[in-house]
């Protein structure tokens, strides 16, 4: 849905058969920017969805993902955004035969400048919502300070849930409590955002008790806590991401710098480390030529000059 103040993807709906051997052909379906900015109508028009595909002969056979998807914006405000935030929350809350089907919800921005009243609101929809997406399997919250103690209570609850990815900061939006997380069960995969020291203190404890189902831990943190959570000594794969956009400011990385990183790394693990790597997102690339004493600045790459292999660097 494309316009000239934005370009949105709120939400979209996806089936695809699970029995290879049917011939029904896969389905796509796109909500509509007016069916989202007026939810009776959204509502509505899932209502009259859901009753055909349960009349459909072939309903056994489909897998229903619903992916909430960010928000990319031109010229838009947040407000704007915010209310889209809302919609889709009073639509998940209001018509559980829809959040019957999703599968997986993203929330990579969420209003935080709210007044009490409509913080405890945003907080009751937001659990309700939860409670009613039954069969989630991955949950994506990532804005600071929006998550609260009621509704990770429900994600917890949810069997069906495998992957979570927060940020790990509990905040006084609703006010959430390090021991939230160990209520946390059967997780394949866990991202925790700069996490709180409270936080990490509680991973030992929360591993113990996910040993046998957990795949992948991710955790984004300053340099410091990398650096003590690497000595770890049964660690078996160990990947980095170098930061180099701090506070808005960006700092220099020389590509020296990932391979001592990486040999630190490797110098303080145990034997089980199988694999390490390392990667950051590039800004800018500055060049040089040296020949003997003599070192000769040339013009830096910049903005879109910069070539395809140089946007991402690996070690």
């Amino acid at each position: 849905c494309q316009s000239s103040a934005y370009v949105i993807m709120p939400l979209i709906l996806v089936t695809s058969p699970l029995d290879k051997s049917s011939m029904t052909p896969c389905m796509k379906l796109e909500v509509t920017r007016d069916l989202l900015f007026c939810p009776s109508s959204f509502t509505k028009y899932s209502s009259t969805l859901s009753e055909e595909l349960a009349w459909s002969n072939a309903a056994s056979s489909i897998r229903f993902v619903v992916h909430m998807l960010g928000f990319v914006y031109m010229n838009g405000s947040k407000y704007t955004l915010g209310t889209l935030v809302w919609m889709i929350l009073e639509t998940l809350a209001n018509a559980p035969h829809l959040a019957f089907h999703v599968k997986a919800l993203e929330f990579r921005d969420f209003p935080n400048h709210l007044n009490f009243d409509e913080r405890h609101r945003i907080i009751a929809l937001a659990t309700q919502a939860i409670s009613n997406c039954v069969n989630l399997r991955s949950c994506s919250w990532t804005r600071d300070g929006t998550l609260s103690t009621r509704m990770l209570q429900e994600l917890a609850g949810l069997e069906s849930l495998k992957e979570l990815e927060i940020n790990a900061k509990p905040g006084a939006f609703g006010a959430w409590f390090p021991e939230d997380l160990l209520a946390f069960r059967g997780l394949q995969s866990l991202t925790l955002i700069m996490p709180a020291r409270s936080i990490v203190e509680l991973l030992p404890a929360w591993s113990a008790e996910n040993k046998d189902t957990l795949e992948s831990l991710v955790v984004i943190c300053k340099d410091a806590l990398a650096q003590a959570l690497v000595t770890g000594r049964h660690l078996r794969n160990v990947h980095l991401t170098l930061m180099t956009d701090v506070a808005g400011e960006m700092r220099p990385l020389h590509l020296l710098t990932a391979q001592e990183i990486c040999q630190h790394v490797a110098r303080n693990c145990g034997d089980s480390l199988q694999l390490i790597g390392s990667q950051t997102r590039v800004w800018q690339v500055k060049r040089s030529f040296s020949h003997g004493e003599t070192i000769r600045t040339l013009g830096p790459y910049s903005g879109q000059q910069i070539p395809e292999q140089f946007l991402m660097m690996r070690a």
